[in-house]
């Protein structure tokens, strides 16, 4: 059941970049960060800060939640967030997602994090799902093959990352342990 809050939805055209990504790139779909921010002096929503993750190969879904929380706590340390387009004003992180795709979903897994109130409050973190069809929804527990299934996908989007930052060596590792995994897998026979 998809959920219905614009807190947590993708703007239509980040939505339609994301959905394009997958489309193009399946399994190897790069993650990505978003933040979007408050403006401290007139309140209104900003623009988004978007960048991409690039130490992807998570062993389980956990990781993966704890890693999101981790880098949009540090999003929000460093205030990465264009000013206010309506007056200037300095903006603060209101929420950051962390998307990652899971090829047995078709879908991301998305770690939704709000800071907490307060200088030293921890922020709070959700896991979701998001597709271009129904937008967020929430994540029931994922089996122990779709949790296999999400790991799997993470290896391959973490070799791709390191051929994207010119690392081949580590890049050839982590393919040599795919193909030593299963030298079957059709992704490496299409790769």
């Amino acid at each position: 059941m998809p959920i219905d809050d614009t807190s947590v939805a993708l703007p239509a055209d980040l939505a339609e970049l994301r959905r394009g990504q997958i489309k193009s790139h399946g399994v190897m779909v790069l993650d990505v960060v978003i933040g979007q921010g408050t403006c401290v002096k007139c309140g209104a929503p900003s623009g988004l800060t978007l960048g991409a993750n690039t130490a992807c190969g998570f062993r389980s879904v956990e990781e993966l939640v704890e890693t999101g929380a981790k880098l949009a706590a540090r999003m929000s340390r460093q205030g990465k967030v264009a000013p206010c387009s309506a007056c200037g004003g300095s903006m603060n992180v209101a929420s950051a997602q962390y998307h990652a795709f899971h090829s047995g979903l078709g879908k991301d897994l998305v770690v939704h994090w709000t800071p907490g109130e307060g200088w030293l409050a921890k922020g709070s973190s959700a896991l979701l799902a998001w597709d271009s069809a129904d937008g967020m929804s929430p994540v029931a527990a994922l089996s122990a093959d779709e949790e296999a299934r999400f790991v799997h996908d993470a290896a391959y989007r973490e070799a791709r990352a390191c051929f994207e930052m010119e690392d081949a060596a580590r890049g050839a590792e982590l393919v040599d342990r795919l193909y030593h995994a299963d030298p079957n897998d059709p992704l490496l026979m299409s790769s």
